[in-house]
């Protein structure tokens, strides 16, 4: 922008001293220093948003990665959930069936005990029987 000063000279076509002309010249160098500044500092923020944004995108890649990471470790975890307990029942079946087996057996080894002593008594009535039969025989030949 003109100042008035320059639009006054400019209309009435009036010479600008040396001085004056000096001066607009620093001020227009320092004005374009200024608008350099100014483009390097814009483009230096719009480097950092861009990268910053950059940074954003791929943290939330690595986080989207490790969410489907840790969903896929709660699946497998559930899985193992699920077949440990379907073992802990069968476990629990077996176990009981263990106590089952365990006083059928006890029953068994009663009821042999049973057998053998009735087996014994029964060898000893035979034998009995057997003695009694000699002696019967030397008596009564």
């Amino acid at each position: 922008m003109l100042s008035t000063r320059q639009k006054k000279s400019s209309n009435s076509k009036h010479v600008v001293s040396a001085s004056e002309l000096s001066y607009l010249k620093a001020e227009v160098w320092a004005l374009q220093n200024k608008l350099k500044d100014e483009k390097a500092s814009t483009k230096s923020l719009s480097e950092s948003f861009r990268k910053l944004a950059n940074e954003k995108y791929e943290l939330m890649e690595e986080l989207t990665r490790k969410n489907l990471m840790i969903e896929e470790l709660h699946k497998k975890l559930d899985e193992e959930i699920e077949i440990n307990e379907i073992l802990a029942n069968e476990v629990d079946q077996l176990n009981k069936d263990m106590e089952v087996a365990q006083q059928f057996l006890e029953k068994a080894i009663a009821q042999n005990i049973k057998l053998k002593r009735t087996s014994i008594e029964a060898n000893e009535t035979i034998h009995q029987m057997g003695l009694m039969y000699l002696k019967l025989k030397e008596r009564n030949p």
